[in-house]
């Protein structure tokens, strides 16, 4: 290592340890109690941590968070904080508390991206090593980053000069010829980009359509490094290998999360106007220095319609990178005419930040990414793309400040030292973010877990009820939802027992376990668990009295035998028989829309070790003329009998044998079809649907069964 490498080595060293404390202060000085976030969103990131330490200790499958059990994939539920895992469990390893190692690995991701913005700002963008150290600080303590401490996952927008990094040495060794290095660096990009999407996916869709928007006008308008992408045209296998790992390393990614999204629903575009920044909420007036704060919110309230974005910008770092687009467009036709790639690339990130903008504050600008980007309906608030804007916005401002001091040094070198010297001290006082969410108690944390017993070796999987004390819940809306939710989610995260309890940004899609203090939470549970054969093994656990209890007092839907129940809009509780594959409740009936509809209820204990007969009233949809269809009645994976229903509505019947309920009167059918459709396909209705039986009525009675 040369003198300048080592220079640059302990100056980067000395700024990222000092950013990263400033920061982290209030937690350095309070001892690490109290941490970022509070008893909410910070322990679900903290629980999903949890859960890659179990992974990575070979105690878990990657896809399966231990909430929301049973459903699969549910890791897709939210982001999934994949890189974050890694630093979390090497930490867990060496014995640091949940509550704390998960703070240090935000401590780590805030170092990695100072570190990688100085690389950055010296190799990509030419700064000389002030600004480009004055950059990375500023990065690291920005304020609309610490105003969003309850989500630790958008840190990760730490990675972004990371990545720019790694592409940036591709292309670099694809222009000089170094086809295995320039491979080399694209694979790493291509990997580190794919991870990234599976531990925040807001940050890392939120940078690839920045570099989309970027890429756009640098090739189309500016047409930077026109060599480069010779050089890589004419060797394609660097890039091509690249590409294919990229495409093969988000698989992973695609198979747990695009389901979800079905599953849960997406995003509709309407559901982001309430989350749209306005083109004022660029601008931050609480990360303002205190002698301009008060005339600023004054001067912002004649516009401002609402409060103020907490993702803006300090407005002196706003000014400056307003300017730097101003400098870098002007630049552009000298950039062009001289064939400079400096000037190109300006030119490039000045208006790719200018469309981003534009998209994001102007609700026709993000329609039309809406319509055109794919994921773009897996985001909701559209206003954390500022937080990503931070690295160009920074990177302008730094132009500014570069232009500045040539422009004065002419003149005077002492004035333009002193000007940027202030300047510099103004950017970095005014990043003070006035109001950090740090409500996070860590000793509280650590006693709720301290103080749960060792669940019963017969439970397989838990629900909760009552309250923490150590994390009381306010009479809100929010925490009736949450607060027992995440103290379940954490439990079982940190003990390895599954919990049906759970809360996140898509949640299944009959989860219902809000409000526990409900009269008709149990009621729920005991759905729950009857729907997804839960019955046996699910205990309860009482988080005020810290009690496991082997037999909660659940309460199922059953029937009445000897009585005939409707399936009609009459009769709302006659849903809670349809398990798995049915619509919704219509005036006469249900329609399955699959080809496997489970059917599930709880007998009586007068039915239980006796043969069952079973009647189901309905009709199939069928193309006109065709003979009534076969319907497979299947009963613990065995075929029971064969029932057959046509267009007119009949009551078939099928014997159901003793030994199909088990001991608990747990009773599960399915029906099995072999095709569906749709009344637009049979022209009846303007329907697309695809429909099989529609049934009316359901008779459990003992006995064998008479004629059909």
């Amino acid at each position: 290592m040369d003198k300048s490498s080592f220079r640059d080595f302990i100056a980067i060293l000395l700024v990222t340890v000092i950013s990263v404390a400033e920061f982290f202060n209030v937690q350095i000085a309070n001892g690490f109690t109290m941490l970022f976030g509070d008893q909410n969103d910070a322990v679900i990131g903290i629980s999903i941590l949890e859960h890659w330490r179990a992974v990575f200790d070979g105690n878990a499958v990657w896809n399966r968070v231990s909430y929301f059990y049973p459903y699969p994939d549910s890791l897709g539920y939210n982001d999934g904080l994949l890189l974050y895992g890694i630093p979390y469990t090497l930490g867990r390893w060496q014995g640091l508390d949940p509550f704390l190692c998960a703070e240090i690995v935000s401590m780590v991701v805030r170092a990695i991206g100072c570190i990688a913005f100085f690389i950055m700002a010296r190799a990509v963008f030419g700064f000389r090593l002030g600004l480009a150290l004055l950059g990375a600080a500023l990065f690291t303590v920005a304020g609309n980053a610490a105003v969003q401490g309850n989500h630790a996952q958008l840190f990760s927008v730490s990675f972004i000069p990371l990545l720019v990094v790694l592409v940036y040495r591709a292309i670099q060794a694809a222009r000089i010829g170094k086809r295995a290095r320039g491979a080399a660096w694209g694979v790493a990009a291509a990997l580190f980009f794919d991870s990234w999407m599976l531990t925040s996916f807001y940050t890392a869709w939120f940078t690839a359509l920045l570099l989309l928007l970027t890429a756009i006008p640098g090739l189309l308008v500016t047409l930077p490094w026109r060599g480069s992408w010779r050089a890589i045209v004419a060797d394609r296998w660097p890039a091509a290998l690249a590409a294919g790992v990229a495409v093969l390393g988000i698989v992973p990614f695609l198979l747990v999360y695009v389901p979800k999204l079905k599953e849960s629903g997406a995003h509709r575009f309407v559901d982001v106007r309430d989350y749209a920044p306005r083109l004022v909420d660029l601008i931050n007036p609480r990360l303002a220095d205190g002698a301009v704060q008060k005339p600023l919110h004054w001067l912002l309230s004649f516009y401002a319609t609402k409060n103020v974005d907490p993702n803006g910008f300090a407005p002196l770092l706003l000014a400056l990178a307003a300017i730097g687009v101003l400098l870098a467009l002007i630049e552009l036709p000298r950039s062009r005419r001289v064939g400079s790639v400096s000037g190109r690339l300006w030119s490039a990130l000045a208006l790719g930040t200018l469309a981003a903008v534009l998209a994001v504050t102007h609700m026709q600008g993000w329609r039309v990414v809406y319509a055109l980007v794919p994921g773009a309906n897996g985001i909701r608030d559209i206003s954390r793309f500022f937080l990503v804007l931070s690295v160009p916005i920074i990177l302008l401002a730094l132009l500014t400040l570069q232009s500045i001091d040539q422009w004065v040094s002419r003149r005077n070198l002492v004035a333009a030292r002193v000007l940027c010297a202030l300047l510099s001290i103004g950017l970095l006082v005014e990043e003070k973010a006035t109001s950090v969410p740090i409500a996070l108690d860590r000793r509280a944390g650590l006693q709720l877990l301290d103080s749960i017993p060792p669940a019963p070796r017969a439970c397989r999987a838990f629900f909760v009820t009552g309250h923490s004390p150590e994390f009381p819940t306010r009479n809100s809306a929010s925490d009736r939802i949450y607060r027992h939710n995440v103290d379940a989610m954490l439990i079982s995260a940190v003990d390895g027992l599954p919990t049906i309890n759970g809360f996140s940004t898509f949640n299944p899609p009959d989860w219902q376990f809000a409000d526990v203090d409900d009269r008709d939470y149990i009621d729920r549970v005991g759905l729950y668990a009857l729907r997804h054969h839960l019955v046996s093994g699910l205990c309860a656990l009482n988080l005020s009295a810290r009690h496991w209890d082997l037999t909660p007092s659940l309460r199922f839907p059953g029937p009445t035998l000897n009585q005939t129940i409707q399936f009609d809009a009459k009769t709302p509780l006659a849903h809670d028989f349809l398990v798995e594959g049915w619509g919704e409740q219509e005036p006469e009936g249900v329609w399955s829309i699959a080809r496997h509809a489970v059917i599930a209820t709880k007998l009586p204990l007068t039915a239980i070790g006796r043969p069952l007969t079973v009647a189901i009233g309905g009709s199939a949809l069928l193309p006109s003329g065709q003979p009534p269809v076969p319907f497979s009645v299947v009963i613990n994976g065995q075929l029971i009998d064969t029932l057959h229903f046509g267009p007119t509505s009949t009551v078939q019947t099928f014997r159901v044998p003793k030994s199909a309920v088990d001991a608990e009167g747990m009773l599960t059918i399915t029906l099995r079809e072999g095709a569906l459709h749709t009344p637009r396909e049979l022209r009846i209705a303007p329907d697309d649907r695809l429909l099989g039986l529609f049934i009316r009525t359901i008779r459990f009675d003992p006995g064998d069964a008479g004629q059909r």
